[in-house]
């Protein structure tokens, strides 16, 4: 019974530090060490089963098989043809993904928070959706420059808003409440900033409240949300939503610095070329931080952020937090 309990308790905790059933950087797929009738015994024992039996029943009717599949496009994430993911519709190809990639370099356009979907219509035409997650969804009236509807080669291409919505509104809702606890204008702006973003689905708010991220040095409290690192999408377009909060921890922070100050002494030393290097060296603003909290599928052990290029390569700046 014990090792029944432990086993369960493993899997368990792995989906929670995951955020799923697949490792957080790992990117494959794990199963419980444990028979798939005590799995359901298990669950079945609980006081929420006690409680509540039809709703455990429909959650194991439809989850248990696919918890325990290792199927060879279930195993890892991927494009749908090779593994899974809920980034991109399961009709998803390569040449599908090369199609809305060539379209999106030529619109300039970045998808951090979206999500793509394939249909076809009654010719065949293929329409690939571009979901921006935000609060607003497409039949508000405001704003409207935010869709797109555009036909391009037979292909068809639209951009609708909604994706997420009720999740962004909670996030919304606390982002308002937290405003009353900024302690500076840069702050105040920044989470603004970041509400308007997960209103809409502006990329561009968000990356303004990046900005003014940025601009807030040496906080006591240290914290950042959004749609941020781009690891778990096959394509390497789409983020992945997270954010921490966390306690500036100033000897150690004290000491990074140090190490920031020396840094244009110490860059020519580095075992390659100045080439792989910006042309200009900007200062971080470099912190230690304990967490207090870091909502996402795993924590780094350091993050140099943000990751829009452009705010790093007009050197508006950027931060080192260990």
């Amino acid at each position: 019974m014990v090792y029944i309990e432990h086993s369960f308790l493993v899997y368990a905790s792995g989906v929670f530090a995951s955020f799923g059933n697949y490792k957080g950087f790992g990117d494959t797929k794990f199963i419980p060490d444990l028979e798939k009738e005590k799995f359901e015994k298990v669950i079945k024992a609980s006081k929420f089963a006690e409680h509540h039996p039809q709703d455990v029943e429909s959650l194991l009717s439809r989850c248990l098989e696919s918890i325990y599949s290792l199927k060879d496009n279930e195993r890892q994430l991927g494009f749908p043809y090779v593994g899974t993911t809920t980034y991109l519709s399961k009709n998803i190809t390569e040449e599908d993904n090369k199609i809305v990639t060539d379209f999106l370099t030529k619109k300039n356009i970045e998808v951090y928070n979206s999500r793509l979907f394939k249909t076809s219509d009654e010719t065949g035409k293929s329409c690939y959706e571009i979901r921006l997650a935000s609060v607003l969804n497409t039949d508000d009236d405001e704003e409207k420059e935010l869709l797109i509807s555009e036909s391009v080669n037979s292909h068809k291409f639209i951009v609708t808003r909604g994706d997420y919505s009720k999740l962004l509104k909670l996030v919304n809702d606390n982002l308002l409440l937290a405003k009353d606890y900024a302690a500076n204008e840069n702050e105040l702006q920044m989470i603004e900033k970041y509400i308007q973003s997960f209103r809409t689905g502006s990329l561009d708010a968000h990356k303004d409240g990046s900005r003014f991220w940025v601009k807030d040095k040496e906080p006591i409290i240290e914290t950042y949300i959004g749609f941020i690192e781009i690891y778990k999408d096959p394509a390497g377009l789409r983020g992945e939503f997270e954010g921490f909060v966390a306690m500036v921890n100033k000897p150690m922070s004290a000491k990074f610095a140090e190490l920031v100050k020396a840094a244009e002494d110490l860059l020519p030393l580095l075992p390659w070329p100045s080439t792989y290097e910006k042309d200009k060296f900007l200062q971080p603003d470099f912190s230690s931080l304990d967490l207090l909290t870091f909502a996402a599928n795993d924590v780094p052990i350091g993050i140099n952020i943000p990751n829009y290029e452009e705010i790093k390569k007009q050197y508006e700046g950027f931060k080192n937090v260990t």
